[in-house]
């Protein structure tokens, strides 16, 4: 008698056959036969393949709202596409709020098709022997014949997203679709990567009947360094009719704040180009913009084309903060009367040369306030020039200011001035920075320091791991010239437990210290299982346990 064949006999790839290949069976169906069985589980459900295999019988759309990227490609690739489930599915968008929300999710399947790595982010198995971007386009290409009811959203979504890949062949078919309108599209042009495609990708958006030049997208492609895009933008002629209208938003201020941010010397030519259009009135506020990062025969230009314009203290105040010293002269010179705000904004900037010229012109005595405003901005040369040439004095809060900053040069500077002492908080505060720290310990000399401060914060600085080993020998050297003696077992605790394995440096650090060292020392010594450490000590500190 034969045996009787059963379904769960059958091998995996003929149950398969069966069950996805034969379009016989519904989603549901496949379901009830994975729950007759374990074996029809295993089969059906037990592994990710057969899962998405199933799942993709629900269609594009499903997979694609639910996230089941894998399913929905195997959708793709078998074309289950519902056009009746389309139709269906803008009647929800467009009266149900939750619905947008699904229609957003399948705009992001959309543009993860069209996205660069998109194939590659699949597993091999479900991708065709095509190359990646053949496969893509061929995807693309496909979706949009099988899909003649795609919402404009999803289009929307997928053409930022392509922008913003830097993909300019699946951005012109996008285009080409011709139901794309979208003024923003500038805006999503990568900042970073290939500046040529990104150019091109302008060059793309720029003359497409469906897509509009706005001012923020313009700006956009400024304030991110693409000068010449936004040159290109601005001599089209579609980009005079959307910015140079009387009434919309000034174009000009918005893109001079963006071009100050641009290293560009370029930059300041566009702007200026702009700013000389006949239907552009600029303000003071435009011309202080301009005073800060322009050469100066452009800002003579600028305030030659629009004689109105009145130079301030505050525009030359901005010129020396930005270390614009060329145009800083000039409105000087052309009658801007000083005042203190001006070496405030040159002691801000950095600029030593500049405020020192100030100061000497304007009989201008500095205070405390100046000094604290250069350490402040981490200016070395400025806090220099105030502690040596106008006798300003450093205090511990200052050097708690530079510390905190984790500027060395400042601490540095600070330290040169001997007049104050430095105290346990400050000594705290460069603790935790390498920079700074360093810079203490090397500059300080044997009275700035308070016997009882410095070992507790070499301890916590060394236990952060904020310096590097070799910082040790300037704690011994320190310590050697010194001769604290108080905290020192902490400090060498610390220390054995940073640098375990090196017993030696240990040991010597500890022999070079051991007639300062109190006679508890030998115990913590054997404590810490350096017997060598403890017997060279009980040599050494013998007469004194005597």
């Amino acid at each position: 008698m034969a045996p009787r064949l059963t379904l769960d006999s059958l091998p995996v790839e003929l149950v398969h056959a069966i069950a996805f290949g034969s379009n016989v069976l519904d989603v549901r169906d496949i379901g009830a036969l994975a729950m007759t069985c374990s074996a029809m589980n295993a089969a059906l459900a037990g592994d990710g393949y057969s899962r998405s295999r199933w799942r993709a019988r629900l269609g594009l759309h499903a997979c694609g709202e639910r996230s089941w990227w894998r399913s929905a490609r195997r959708a793709l690739h078998e074309h289950r596409f519902d056009i009746d489930a389309t139709v269906r599915w803008q009647v929800r968008v467009q009266s149900s709020e939750r619905a947008v929300t699904r229609d957003e999710r399948v705009a992001t399947l959309w543009g993860t098709l069209s996205s660069r790595d998109a194939s590659s982010s699949w597993p091999k198995n479900i991708v065709d022997d095509e190359a990646d971007d053949e496969l893509r386009y061929r995807l693309i290409a496909d979706l949009l014949a099988a899909e003649p009811g795609l919402p404009a959203k999803m289009l929307r979504a997928a053409t930022r997203m392509a922008v913003r890949k830097g993909d300019v062949e699946a951005t012109v078919m996008l285009l080409d679709h011709g139901r794309v309108a979208d003024a923003e599209l500038l805006r999503y042009v990568q900042t970073r990567g290939d500046r040529e495609v990104g150019d091109e990708l302008v060059d793309v958006l720029v003359n497409n009947p469906g897509v509009d030049v706005d001012v923020a997208g313009w700006t956009a492609l400024l304030r991110a360094g693409r000068v010449a895009a936004a040159r290109y933008v601005l001599a089209h002629p579609k980009s005079h009719a959307a910015l140079m209208v009387p009434g919309t938003v000034d174009v000009v201020v918005t893109a001079l704040r963006a071009c100050s941010v641009v290293d560009d010397s370029d930059a300041a030519a566009t702007i200026l180009a702009l700013a000389q259009h006949a239907m552009y009135s600029p303000t003071n506020a435009d011309l202080v913009a301009v005073s800060s990062f322009a050469p100066l025969a452009h800002v003579q230009a600028f305030l030659a084309a629009h004689p109105y314009l009145e130079l301030t203290c505050r525009a030359a105040s901005t010129a020396a903060r930005a270390g614009n010293v060329d145009v800083f002269r000039w409105i000087m010179s052309e009658g801007v009367a000083p005042t203190s705000n001006i070496i405030y904004a040159a002691i801000r900037g950095g600029q030593a040369v500049l405020a020192d010229e100030l100061i000497t012109e304007l009989k201008f005595r500095p205070s405390q306030y100046c000094l604290k405003e250069a350490v402040r901005a981490n200016h070395s040369a400025v806090v220099d020039l105030l502690l040596a040439k106008y006798a300003l004095c450093a205090s511990d809060d200052l050097l708690k200011t530079a510390a905190r900053n984790d500027s060395a040069s400042v601490v540095a500077a600070l330290l040169r001035d001997d007049s104050f002492a430095i105290t346990p908080a400050a000594v705290r505060f460069a603790a935790f920075s390498d920079g700074p720290y360093r810079a203490l310990l090397a500059a300080v000399a044997q009275p700035r320091l308070a016997p009882t401060c410095l070992p507790r914060h070499v301890a916590a600085a060394l236990l952060a791991d904020t310096v590097e080993p070799d910082l040790f020998l300037i704690v011994r050297h320190l310590f050697a010239v010194l001769g604290h003696t108080d905290n020192v077992v902490e400090l060498f605790d610390a220390l054995a437990r940073l640098m375990q394995p090196s017993a030696a440096d240990v040991r010597d650090a500890m022999l070079s210290f051991a007639s300062h060292m109190a006679p508890n020392t030998m115990f913590w010594a054997a404590r810490m299982r350096f017997d060598d450490v403890s017997k060279a000590l009980q040599e050494l500190l013998a007469p004194d346990i005597a």
